[in-house]
């Protein structure tokens, strides 16, 4: 969801006993509520309160991943909430308790670790399942999936499952012309799969080749994953480098290490980066070609630029697990922002 200041929902009122209970302005720091859209659908949503703006009245609030959604975030006044799009009963889990508010908005550590731990007991009884734990599926198991899935999916939507691949000689040509040896998991998705069509871009997946790069491919792009801080202790709570100045009265401020980054990032000496499609509004998606995080895909917005974290192969796949049996395959279906 796109950071977006302007203009308040404004829904009914509660009444006098239960706003009492409610924090207000700065006191939500920190705090878990759940929150429901009829953008989102009829789920209500987690999320963790990171940021109050003094200026706007508005709060950062870090919604938890979902099976349907990657996490994501907005900015809403909570104050004004209406009470039918806003839960809050003021007992939290242990894990979430802070001592003081005002320490609040620095222990989002707090709540991305217990959320951690979470996963892990879900994950724990399938990991156990398999003496010594599952062995990680290889390049050509993770292609394999993708390639019959995505054709089982075509096929129960009644749409064709042709999908155009590229040729050898085109990849060599490719590579030969602009320096470099395309990602093995990209290289083999373009050969067995598909040369573009549907992908986690809204745009779809663009062909190789299909436009002039942008960057100069051989040139590295400086940035790897590695080197963010910790989600936490990023300016919103989430691993993606604002490249424009902080909004006067937010709660908290870009580090040292992130105002860094952005000046690297603004010198604009680098390349590396290979289009792979867009989502509109600026916001763009590139795999990394040449530099530390070779293989990574990365996105670059008007405002901000960050990881997936994730390669090419299991990008795509988390895309393709979300697709509805019986629709039509749909890019950009709930990719929403960021990985943290």
């Amino acid at each position: 969801m796109r950071r977006n200041r302007a203009g308040d929902r404004v829904g009914q009122s509660r009444n006098s006993h239960i706003a009492k209970q409610l924090p207000k302005g700065r006191q939500w720091i920190g705090q878990v509520v759940h929150r429901k859209d009829a953008a989102w659908g009829k789920d209500w949503f987690p999320g963790k309160v990171t940021q109050w703006n003094e200026v706007t009245n508005k709060h950062h609030i870090l919604y938890e991943k979902t099976v349907d959604w990657e996490e994501f975030d907005e900015w809403v006044n909570l104050d004004k909430a209406p009470s039918n799009a806003l839960r809050w009963d003021g007992e939290l889990p242990v894990e979430y308790l802070e001592e003081e508010a005002s320490e609040a908005e620095l222990e989002t550590e707090t709540f991305l670790a217990a959320r951690a731990k979470a996963a892990a007991k879900g994950r724990k009884k399938a990991k156990t399942t398999t003496a010594g734990g599952a062995a990680p599926l290889s390049l050509e198991d993770k292609l394999g999936y993708i390639k019959e899935k995505l054709a089982f999916l075509q096929k129960e939507a009644g749409e064709s499952a042709s999908q155009p691949h590229a040729t050898p000689d085109e990849v060599e040509s490719f590579e030969k012309e602009h320096k470099i040896t395309l990602p093995p998991a990209y290289r083999g998705f373009i050969l067995q799969v598909a040369n573009g069509g549907c992908g986690p871009p809204r745009t779809g997946l663009a062909k190789l080749g299909e436009a002039m790069p942008r960057y100069k491919l051989e040139q590295p792009f400086p940035f790897s994953a590695e080197e963010l801080p910790v989600a936490s202790s990023m300016y919103l709570g989430q691993r993606r480098v604002f490249t424009s100045d902080a909004f006067p009265g937010d709660s908290r401020q870009p580090e040292a290490k992130e105002l860094d980054m952005v000046r690297k990032f603004k010198d604009e000496g680098w390349g590396g980066l290979l289009f792979l499609g867009a989502d509109g509004d600026g916001d763009e998606h590139f795999l990394v070609v040449s530099g530390p995080d070779r293989g990574g895909v990365w996105m670059l917005a008007e405002d901000f630029f960050g990881p997936h974290e994730l390669d090419f192969v299991d990008w795509y796949a988390q895309w393709l697990d979300r697709q509805q049996l019986g629709q039509p395959v749909v890019s950009g279906a709930n990719m929403v922002i960021l990985r943290s």
